[in-house]
């Protein structure tokens, strides 16, 4: 068994929105672009090892005080003062970085991220990635629904990478029960440059896993293949999306479903996006928890 470190960042995301219209043309799907307002959200980033650190000096500084004077209590309130100070850092202070899955405190975070390297052990044992060695990050959860038959919407997550694993619990509603199944349903954009330049990979809610390349506004399937029969209007499954040297896996509930081979694929935005599929009321709504990203070195 081989073991390997990795960096554990909990981040919240900064969405931004982008929409694209399905229009059917000889050769495939057409896509037209419209730009929806972005979200306006403020971003803010734990600091972790700043927290420990700060505990772990104020400690020697209360250790040390205690042994040459007769304070304990002035030691004390040296420590209390350390930790407090640490755990009010400004929310704008760059992100800091907990090294490895040794644990520095007792978190869900940590606990995500150590459950997680089982997942990247088995990918690498199974040969569908070549490397463990990258970062880490447990993304903030999503929820967001859209109406609009024939269009999809995509929130950016603020993480550009050409290489990366993006694996999250998705939960899927739609206001319709005759929606339009095929052009229904959760998954994430990548590569993205413009809305004229992106992939997209994506679960229907007929249960199938689409694999697309579009490119210069052309909509184009890598591949689509057959997952099964999903739980309609609503349900859940867990996706999981691993991009390695322009190998395209995806995989539903455990199991691959769809490949593809793309030597254009370059690096680019990372982003979560549903399809909706319907007018009617809210739409289609798509739920995402526990959503790990990793990105290789």
């Amino acid at each position: 068994m081989r073991s390997n470190n990795f960096i554990i960042i909990v981040s919240f995301i900064l969405f931004a929105t982008m929409a694209c219209k399905l229009t059917s043309v000889s050769s495939g799907v057409a896509i037209v672009a419209t730009d929806t307002p972005g979200i306006d959200f403020k971003a803010t980033e734990s600091s972790l090892q700043t927290a420990v650190a700060a505990q772990v000096t104020a400690q020697s500084q209360a250790t040390s005080l205690a042994a040459d004077v007769d304070a304990t209590a002035t030691a004390v309130a040296l420590l209390a003062q350390a930790t407090s100070t640490a755990t009010s850092l400004s929310p704008t202070q760059a992100p800091v970085v907990v090294q490895t899955f040794t644990p520095v405190v007792d978190s869900a975070a940590t606990q995500q991220a150590q459950a997680f390297q089982g997942t990247l052990q088995e990918l690498f044992d199974d040969g569908i990635i070549s490397s463990m060695e990258g970062d880490y990050y447990l993304l903030d959860d999503f929820s967001e629904s859209w109406a609009q038959l024939g269009y999809y919407q995509w929130w950016d997550t603020g993480y550009s990478a050409e290489n990366f694993i993006l694996s999250t619990d998705v939960a899927w509603e739609s206001a319709s029960d005759t929606a339009n199944w095929p052009e229904a349903g959760c998954g994430i954009v990548f590569s993205e440059d413009s809305e004229d330049e992106h992939h997209l990979v994506y679960l229907s809610l007929d249960g199938y896993g689409d694999l697309i390349q579009v490119t210069e506004g052309e909509w184009k399937t890598l591949t689509s293949e057959y997952y099964g029969k999903l739980s309609i209007p609503d349900g859940d499954a867990k996706i999981m999306l691993v991009v390695d040297d322009k190998r395209i896996s995806f995989y539903v509930n455990g199991e691959r479903v769809a490949t593809a081979y793309d030597g254009s694929l370059n690096a680019g935005n990372i982003a979560l996006t549903l399809l909706s599929g319907t007018n009617k009321d809210f739409g289609t709504r798509c739920t995402m928890s526990n959503i790990d990203l990793f990105i290789f070195k």
